[in-house]
């Protein structure tokens, strides 16, 4: 880890040789700052770092205030985590064989974590619920008579959702914290999607035909995605 000074403000940065790269690059992201130069290239990473100054500082910002917004969770019980836009409880019970979801709670058998995790439980819990709303969503769009292929959850990082070229529909499991409207939201632009590739004006013209308010939703989940973040590891 390297150091160096931007505006006034003081910046941890690692270097990074890529046979890839075709041009000397700076990548922010919330899990820090990349100089990243190509094989065979000499530039000092610092005097790319003050070229691109403003941007760095500005990106940095941007990602510090969203970690500053996620919640610092333990996996423990008496902790709460949210599902479909709710806080639930969660509990370890001896007197269930299977984990659930009850009364505002979220029950882990005791006798799962004999060979588990709270952690990985509770994962699997949300991975089975993310499946069942997101199957009973599919099923009120049926009238679109839009054809896809499978259904899979994914630990994806950095996108909620997405579509492949065999008509598979991907989802992030952490969407089965948001409330079911923006579930809703997120299986409808994937729909589109198998039809519409791009962002283009038709394929939103399409997404607000079938959900009007979409803008809205959209503005939920930039704003509450922070709270979307199950662990350290997702970021």
């Amino acid at each position: 880890m390297k150091e160096t000074t931007l505006l006034g403000e003081k910046i941890n940065y690692t270097v990074r040789k890529s046979e890839r790269a075709t041009i000397p690059r700076v990548d922010v992201s919330i899990r820090g700052i990349r100089v990243v130069l190509p094989e065979g290239v000499e530039e000092d990473p610092e005097n790319l770092l003050q070229k691109k100054a403003v941007q760095v500082v500005k990106s940095k910002k941007e990602f510090d205030d969203y970690k500053d917004k996620i919640p610092e969770r333990r996996f423990e019980e008496g902790e709460t985590f949210p599902l479909l836009g709710e806080d639930h409880e969660l509990v370890v019970s001896s007197e269930t064989e299977d984990n659930k979801i009850e009364n505002g709670r979220m029950v882990l058998s005791a006798q799962n974590l004999k060979d588990s995790s709270i952690k990985e439980e509770l994962e699997n819990l949300y991975k089975k619920k993310a499946r069942e709303i997101i199957e009973d969503i599919l099923e009120d769009y049926q009238y679109l008579n839009v054809d896809y292929n499978k259904i899979k959850l994914k630990n994806q990082k950095t996108r909620w959702a997405s579509c492949s070229s065999l008509k598979n529909l991907n989802f992030n499991w952490r969407i089965v914290m948001a409330p079911k409207e923006i579930i809703e939201y997120i299986v409808v632009h994937e729909l589109v999607h198998l039809e519409e590739k791009g962002h283009s004006k038709k394929f939103w013209s399409k997404v607000a035909s079938i959900l009007p308010d979409y803008k809205e939703r959209v503005k939920w989940l930039e704003e509450h995605s922070p709270k979307m973040v199950f662990s350290e590891e997702d970021y």
